[in-house]
């Protein structure tokens, strides 16, 4: 009859377990490839919902989300609801130095010459300069991200399914949306 209670309390703490996990942690599917090559498309990562403010470092990388307040009307739907995982290269008060990512096949819609010319954005209080490891939306074009903003911490990749790789070089639909906006202009 022991064993039976002791299996019972086995099985609450971990149905209690599993719930508070479900509660702190989430899922989330690599689409695109401007995280590569630290992550590919098709790739999952384990995500933390709540963290102290203090855990976010240089380096670290976090899914974040456009905020309503630097989410315009012409931005596509799809973008404006998009979760996207991106690393931190700047902390509230840092200056940051980047060029813009754009791609090759990109920059005959973009007629500028300072393309690859190195811009400055300093980081605002409550706010994280985020980028990617490969071309993609990121804070070199949308600028900083506010705190609220960023919806998890990454904790670590979980194996990648085969057959979901992406050609290197191809544009991410949010690159091609941002190259069509800045030819319109």
């Amino acid at each position: 009859m022991s064993w039976l209670i002791l299996l019972l309390g086995s099985l609450v703490a971990v149905a209690l377990l599993l719930v508070l996990a479900r509660g702190l942690l989430f899922l989330i599917r690599v689409d695109g490839q401007s995280m590569y090559p630290a992550l590919n498309d098709g790739d999952r990562v384990l995500a933390l919902r709540y963290w102290p403010a203090r855990w976010l470092r240089w380096g670290w990388v976090v899914v974040w989300q456009m905020s309503l307040a630097d989410n315009p009307a012409h931005v596509p739907t799809s973008l404006r609801q998009a979760l996207f995982i991106k690393r931190i290269t700047g902390l509230p008060g840092d200056r940051v130095e980047a060029s813009l990512p754009i791609p090759l096949a990109l920059q005959t819609n973009m007629l500028t010459n300072d393309v690859h010319s190195p811009r400055v954005w300093h980081v605002p209080p409550a706010h994280y300069f985020v980028q990617g490891d490969s071309p993609g939306l990121d804070s070199r074009l949308v600028g900083s991200i506010p705190a609220d903003s960023i919806r998890g911490l990454v904790l670590f990749r979980l194996r990648r399914r085969a057959g979901s790789a992406m050609p290197v070089n191809e544009p991410s639909e949010e690159l091609r949306w941002f190259a069509s906006e800045a030819g319109d202009q």
